[in-house]
């Protein structure tokens, strides 16, 4: 791997939990692809934690909303460790679990489940989907897991419930917001706060 890759400062990624990098050429490849019908786009994060660098590729067709991930696992020295199954995404990164929260949006597909996968790229839990997808992300320590479904009853009123589930899948959350709020939960004896906006109808 050439030294211009580096975007990010050696000691920078060193002491950062995840440091970004982006440029022209990515381990051998191009940052960007394009033909008649689809576009390739690659970034990669390095992880200090794992030593290791998460390089994905996002394929998307042109003039639709179709998109997916292509993620692998790569040694500091360019060597690929590991290939992740194909993954509609959102997809979250947590280096204190050692695994890839894939919330796997049922948007524009009929994805049924969001999908927790470890470093071996075996899916090892999944997490059924309980509504139409809006958001999802990861607690501040990276440590719980989080999705938003958007729901209303006559489809003038809407109201969100927020799933949390921990490593292993289990939830261990569930609330209903009517409004713009917070979320507040206990869980191995440390309280844990998320904000949420407004809710939205589904669709």
């Amino acid at each position: 791997m050439s030294v211009p890759f580096w975007v990010v400062p050696l000691l920078a990624a060193l002491v950062a939990p995840i440091a970004y990098a982006d440029g022209s050429n990515l381990f051998g490849l191009p940052a960007r692809e394009e033909t008649k019908d689809t576009i390739i786009k690659r970034s990669a994060l390095h992880v200090p934690r794992w030593k290791k660098w998460l390089i994905s590729e996002e394929h998307g067709i042109k003039n639709s909303g179709n998109i997916w991930y292509e993620l692998s696992l790569r040694e500091e020295d360019g060597t690929i460790s590991t290939r992740f199954p194909s993954l509609v995404g959102p997809y979250h990164l947590s280096p204190v679990n050692q695994q890839i929260f894939a919330c796997e949006s049922n948007v524009m597909n009929d994805a049924k489940e969001a999908l927790i996968i470890d470093m071996k790229g075996v899916i090892s839990h999944k997490v059924v989907h309980q509504g139409f997808f809006r958001t999802c992300s990861l607690t501040d320590d990276k440590k719980l897991y989080w999705l938003e479904y958007s729901d209303s009853d006559d489809g003038k009123v809407a109201w969100s419930n927020i799933v949390v589930v921990d490593k292993l899948g289990q939830i261990v959350n569930k609330s209903v917001l009517k409004k713009a709020g917070n979320v507040l939960f206990t869980y191995e004896g440390k309280t844990y706060r998320l904000s949420f906006s407004t809710p939205v109808l589904p669709g």
